[in-house]
């Protein structure tokens, strides 16, 4: 068994107690009125579910799904918590409906199969957002704000089409960054993005990466290609 078996039968035993959890806490979610106080403990249990198999989708591909339901549902929950989102009843069994969805996914990666996407739920978590990213322009620097992970061949094409809607034709000297906002991925279609605005601008950067996707970057060889990864924008030209 190598590294990456080990580390995957670790996270999936975790995985598994959580999941088992996530069920007990559906029924409360749905039958408790006052389960906005639970919501914190939903937070920190899909937050600490995403962050383990975002560093193992690196060299295990059938987490990408994963992932991405993680991100999208953390980021509900954090809307609630804030007071941003209501806790009424449609979004108590959109809740619901979500972590039961949780703990079947994690017990079909315990029996070794893939997982579909949720389109449904992630709709509903976003609102049905299908912009990918949003475009500002600061000078000579055009700034790419990644809004979600681009794992998905829907969203990389949508990538693709805003980039190069955006970069083709802007002057000599123009700076492109993207900004990954500390938290999303990009899947290596996405990266042959970035790497083909080379020929189009005099600087490319990217800035606030999660920790987990500096490796990618390696792999890709960025420093080579004289792509800059940096945690702000202040350093990109010093």
């Amino acid at each position: 068994m190598n590294q990456t078996q080990v580390i995957l039968e670790s996270f999936l035993s975790d995985a598994g107690d959580w999941g088992e959890k996530f069920v007990a806490l559906a029924f409360e979610v749905t039958d408790n009125p006052a389960s906005q106080n639970i919501v914190g403990e939903l937070f920190r249990g899909v937050h600490s579910l995403k962050g383990g198999a975002s560093f193992i989708s690196l060299d295990e591909p059938r987490l990408g799904n994963l992932c991405e339901f993680c991100h999208d549902f953390e980021t509900f929950l954090d809307g609630i918590r804030k007071g941003e989102t209501p806790l009424d009843v449609g979004n108590r069994e959109l809740v619901a409906k979500a972590l039961y969805a949780l703990h079947d996914d994690i017990v079909l990666l315990q029996n070794g199969e893939n997982l579909e996407r949720h389109e449904e739920m992630l709709d509903s978590f976003k609102g049905e957002t299908t912009e990918t990213t949003s475009v500002s322009r600061s000078e000579n620097t055009v700034i790419f704000k990644v809004r979600k992970d681009l794992l998905h061949p829907n969203d990389v094409a949508n990538f693709n089409k805003i980039v190069w809607e955006n970069v083709l034709g802007c002057p000599p000297g123009t700076r492109v960054v993207f900004d990954l906002c500390w938290d999303f991925r990009l899947s290596s279609a996405a990266i042959g993005s970035i790497v083909g605005v080379l020929g189009s601008a005099a600087k490319i950067a990217i800035v606030k990466p999660p920790d987990y996707m500096y490796l990618v970057f390696k792999r890709f060889r960025f420093e080579e290609f004289g792509i800059q990864v940096k945690n702000s924008l202040e350093e990109c030209w010093q």
